[in-house]
């Protein structure tokens, strides 16, 4: 049962992951991609994210979040499967980013 807004929100960002990840099997990269940016465009909002570069995708601050990380991983994938790497490339440094500050935080 979906109790307040906060829930539906991570319900639904969670559904556009799943989406997602069926399209990617189903190797229809676009319809992925869209999923996706869906996906964390809801998780940039809900946890109020932000990972420090100069990268126009990272425009919110990090509590570290291996989801987030696997998300940017899925968008670069797709953006390769499409032969666009110049794009695919915009979301592996927010990725090593978001392993930097994992890290640190740990210790």
């Amino acid at each position: 049962i979906i109790k307040n807004s906060s829930d539906f929100d991570l319900v639904l960002a969670e559904s556009y992951n799943n989406i997602g990840m069926c399209y990617m099997e189903l190797e229809q990269f676009e319809k992925a991609l869209d999923n996706f940016q869906a996906c964390l465009k809801i998780k940039k909002r809900q946890n109020n994210i932000k990972i420090e570069s100069d990268n126009e995708n990272s425009d919110f601050e990090f509590k570290s979040r291996p989801d987030i990380e696997q998300l940017y991983q899925n968008i670069c994938n797709c953006y390769m499967s499409l032969e666009q790497y110049t794009k695919a490339t915009e979301y592996i440094l927010p990725k090593y980013e978001l392993n930097s500050v994992m890290i640190s935080e740990q210790f």
